[in-house]
């Protein structure tokens, strides 16, 4: 029996009971099968930290924005919202010279728009999926000269401006109404705390659709209209170049309608201004992700209210949590030092052969903890987690440098991370080491 403690600033003590320890993997799934009162599982030792001490597989590019002319940005996977490809196609579509997998995003219909972010994505500067309350995320300056930061809360979402001096909340971008995946948004108190890998449905949602969306919402007894460049506001959907769908729903549809028979203009802005007013409007993007690893320098622990919250101690969430971030898997991270170096990290994981001996794994993955520690040698002051498991990958020169866990092989994704070289960067420019 082994005790641990939840994530988070109040953690509880749980324990998890092992049934034993068998040679290979066939044996152990034999054994849990048998009567015994216990519904247990099986996984390889080395993926509890306190079972073993590797081996680790880490690839690491280190960029130094003094010296790298390149560009550093993010880019989705299809050009839209919706839909998904490899890292390794991003990566070609691009001619990336680095490319490492992005934020969390949707796999299924259930989750919502395949391919969408859980989270905030803002591409050239404009806002193409909205931010999760309560989580941090990644912002890339491509101009004037390449830097990032790791941005620690969620910044205010758009609002419509109405011409008669009224204002209207936009609740979602590039999603289907009513649909929130990670949770983390504006309405009742049970959906404002993020979920990690849970969708939670809302009554009440005014969502915008722009034109890199890739999708048609969908909802019963919605109200639709389109707010042109011009600021006219028309019911239904409208294919104008430039112009935005609003969706509404529950208040939010009778809030549009209102809207519409008042005959009003509207000014609607999804462009993303930067927090620190340092880069151009068209050169910034944003990643999503959780939880925060580092923060000036030290350790964070927020994890709970980022996402991983045992929600009434149920069992099965706290098993969840327990598998997604105290055992080890395949990880990615960003992290940006004090002196405006950012580090690019993909870890390996889940590579576990049968035997016991550390000789025979290759790389077990590392828990979020280790990856706290990995990011604060490596010199970040600041780091962030980005989506890990079957979706880590990196891709070096257009070659796949790492080991995606899938077993399908390379995992299709929502974005990437992009280094590209300008056609008048020399090679000399490039500042990286990979390990």
């Amino acid at each position: 029996m082994e005790t641990y403690r939840t994530t988070g600033r109040r953690p509880i003590t749980y324990v998890e009971v092992i049934g034993g320890s068998y040679p290979n993997e066939a044996s152990a799934k034999l054994a849990a099968q048998r009567p015994n009162g216990c519904a247990l599982g099986t996984r390889a030792v080395a993926a509890a930290p306190y079972q073993s001490t590797g081996p680790w597989r880490l690839s690491i590019v280190e960029i130094d924005p003094a010296i790298y002319r390149g560009r550093l940005f993010s880019a989705s996977g299809t050009g839209r919202v919706a839909g998904r490809t490899t890292t390794s196609e991003i990566a070609r579509r691009s001619d990336a010279l680095v490319a490492i997998n992005g934020g969390f995003f949707a796999m299924s219909a259930d989750e919502g728009v395949v391919g969408e972010p859980a989270g905030i994505s803002v591409v050239a500067g404009q806002v193409q999926s909205e931010a999760t309350l309560g989580r941090p995320y990644l912002l890339i300056r491509d101009r004037p000269h390449v830097s990032a930061e790791i941005v620690p809360f969620s910044l205010p979402w758009p609002r419509v401006k109405w011409s008669d001096g009224r204002t209207s909340q936009i609740t979602g971008v590039n999603r289907q109404p009513g649909q929130v995946r990670d949770c983390g948004t504006i309405g009742p108190p049970q959906n404002r705390l993020p979920a990690q890998d849970e969708t939670c449905t809302v009554a009440d949602d005014l969502v915008a659709i722009t034109g890199v969306a890739g999708f048609e919402p969908a909802a019963a007894g919605a109200a639709t209209a389109t707010v042109r460049p011009d600021g006219h506001v028309v019911e239904g959907k409208a294919v104008v170049p430039g112009s935005v769908i609003l969706v509404g729903i529950g208040r939010g549809a009778a809030d549009l309608r209102e809207r519409l028979a008042s005959g009003v203009k509207a000014r609607l802005n999804l462009g993303f201004q930067d927090p620190s007013g340092r880069s151009e409007p068209g050169a910034l993007y944003a990643v999503n992700g959780a939880p925060l690893l580092l923060w000036h320098g030290k350790m964070v622990h927020n994890d709970e209210a980022e996402g991983w919250a045992v929600r009434q101690r149920s069992s099965s969430r706290l098993k969840y949590v327990h598998q997604w971030s105290t055992l080890r898997n395949p990880r990615t991270a960003v992290g940006v030092g004090a002196d405006g170096h950012i580090w690019l990290v993909v870890v390996d994981g889940r590579e576990f052969a049968e035997a016991n001996s550390v000789s025979a794994r290759a790389s077990v993955g590392l828990s979020i903890e280790e990856l706290r520690h990995v990011m604060h040698y490596l010199g970040a002051r600041d780091a962030i987690n980005l989506d890990g498991g079957g979706s880590s990958a990196m891709v070096i020169r257009g070659n796949l440098v790492t080991h995606p866990s899938d077993s399908t092989g390379e995992r299709a994704v929502g974005d990437a991370i992009l280094l590209v070289l300008d056609a008048k960067t020399s090679r000399e420019g490039e500042t990286m080491g990979s390990k």
